[in-house]
């Protein structure tokens, strides 16, 4: 899935300094067509390599 977001943040000065005192993240788009390289999905995941062959 492919997402475009924007976030928006709000800045409060502090004696310690400029904190965060809001973020939203704003989500403007998804596209969830599957990409050309992807690997169509069959319900099952196959994970291998040296950390899963025990």
């Amino acid at each position: 899935m492919q997402a475009r977001y924007a976030t928006h943040e709000r800045y409060q000065r502090t004696r310690e300094g400029w904190k965060f005192a809001e973020r939203v993240d704003e989500v403007r788009n998804a596209d969830a067509t599957p990409l050309a390289s992807s690997v169509p999905e069959t319900g099952m995941l196959l994970i291998t390599g040296p950390a899963f062959d025990a």
